[in-house]
């Protein structure tokens, strides 16, 4: 029996071997605070069909995404007063070759929500109003 080989040159023509390429490669978010611990803020994607997988390299308590599907999500309670922003990294890598990968800044600000409870000097406010006042005026 005799072998024969032959070298073959593959190319594809979606890209299927090279590295991924986010939609947008920075991005900005503005999010309140009071999001609660659990809500989606925004999905991450890529322009080809390539196969990925998403991470953050730089670990975040507060921030973190579904590696499969892109998905970031809050994971602790925000804090405007401790952080007005938060930073973070996600990559994006080829499944099938993982030395092909890219990657997306993603800044957070976060908006103030009155995290203060309200105060008040009595329990029962008693307060006159005329008859003919006008809607919207200060009593």
């Amino acid at each position: 029996t005799s072998c024969t080989f032959k070298e073959i040159l593959l190319e594809s023509q979606h890209g299927y071997f090279s590295e991924p390429k986010f939609l947008e490669n920075n991005v900005e978010l503005r999010i309140p605070e009071n999001t609660p611990v659990g809500s989606l803020v925004y999905k991450v994607s890529t322009k080809d069909d390539i196969p990925v997988l998403f991470s953050m390299p730089n670990f975040s308590p507060w921030i973190s995404i579904d590696p499969l599907t892109g998905w970031i999500s809050v994971t602790s309670p925000l804090d405007r007063e401790t952080h007005e922003e938060l930073e973070i990294v996600v990559v994006a890598t080829h499944q099938h070759i993982t030395s092909l990968s890219s990657r997306c800044s993603i800044l957070i600000s976060l908006t103030d929500c009155n995290d203060n409870p309200h105060i008040f000097n009595q329990e029962v406010y008693n307060v006159a109003v005329k008859e003919d006042a006008a809607v919207d005026s200060v009593l």
